[in-house]
């Protein structure tokens, strides 16, 4: 379960319940990690630093040049730290 509820104590001793969203849970789709989710993809794939990735990757060094941009165009993840922000801000997390 990506999004739950959790039962705490406030302040004053009384249970309240708040939303929690367990990051590990949304798992990466097969386009989390594609062209179309980098923050390079208004490049050609001659410049640099395209032209050094492999976007597919290998073992040792998958996606040198990958660098995440906002949430996933495909499943609408967050790839970033500022994105899992906006949507916990947005959830009221």
């Amino acid at each position: 379960m990506i999004c739950n509820k959790k039962i705490e104590m406030d302040k004053n001793g009384d249970a309240c319940q708040s939303l929690h969203i367990d990051r590990e849970a949304w798992q990466l789709c097969e386009n989390c990690k594609s062209c179309s989710n980098c923050e390079f993809s208004l490049y050609d794939s001659l410049e640099y630093p395209c032209c050094n990735c492999n976007v597919h990757g290998t073992e040792n060094n998958p996606f040198p040049s990958f660098e995440p941009r906002g949430f996933c165009t495909f499943c609408g993840r967050p790839l970033t730290e500022e994105a899992w922000d906006k949507l916990e801000k947005r959830l009221g997390v």
